[in-house]
């Protein structure tokens, strides 16, 4: 039959109630799934179209995988604030609102940060600019990730000239790409870390 009989779900079920899995254990494992959920699909995903590049133009271009960690990374950060949001509010439904809103809030900051504070410095009360800076530095840095990882694909030829035509200001960069990743992954962890 298609369908399993009752015996069969009886020594599963068993099996899972004697030894529970701790909300911790069981969280942490559903965003490693998802991560690597992702991780899979995004490499089959990139190199497939590295090897379409590679037979239409006939050359390799290796950069254009760095894509991969950009991709994965990115949604790592999301997955987690997304599990955090849903979590804490018993709201799924509000959660990938929340990522959406952190992502622009991020760009937000970013421009404010880089260039719009030294610009506007008059016109900005200084405890706002104080808590424009604290905010910066306490939320991911998706906005330096995404600039560093276009960066990295693009030759040092054509980089500059197309990221410039592309609007990417290079003063709202102000941090390295270790940097940027390491912020990144201690509000991941942190955010991950409440969630349990």
């Amino acid at each position: 039959t298609v369908t399993p009989r009752l015996q069969d779900w009886l020594g599963a079920v068993e099996i899972i109630l004697a030894k529970p899995v701790s909300r911790a254990g069981f969280l942490l494992s559903r965003y490693g799934a998802a991560v690597l959920f992702v991780a899979f699909h995004a490499t089959l995903f990139f190199a497939c179209c590295a090897l379409a590049l590679l037979k239409s133009s006939g050359t390799w271009e290796w950069r254009f995988l760095w894509a991969i960690p950009l991709t994965v990374a990115v949604f790592g950060v999301l997955h987690a604030v997304i599990l955090l949001v849903a979590t804490l509010s018993r709201t799924p439904a509000f959660a990938p609102v929340a990522a959406v809103g952190l992502t622009l809030l991020c760009g937000q900051l970013a421009e404010l940060h880089g260039q719009g504070l030294k610009i506007l410095q008059e016109d900005i009360p200084g405890v706002l600019r104080q808590m424009i800076r604290v905010l910066y530095w306490a939320l991911p840095k998706l906005v330096d990730l995404l600039h560093h990882g276009t960066m990295a694909m693009l030759s040092p030829e054509t980089g500059p000239k197309l990221v410039a035509k592309l609007g990417f200001a290079p003063q709202a960069v102000s941090l390295s790409a270790g940097a940027a990743i390491w912020a990144t992954l201690l509000f991941t962890a942190g955010v991950l870390w409440v969630s349990c």
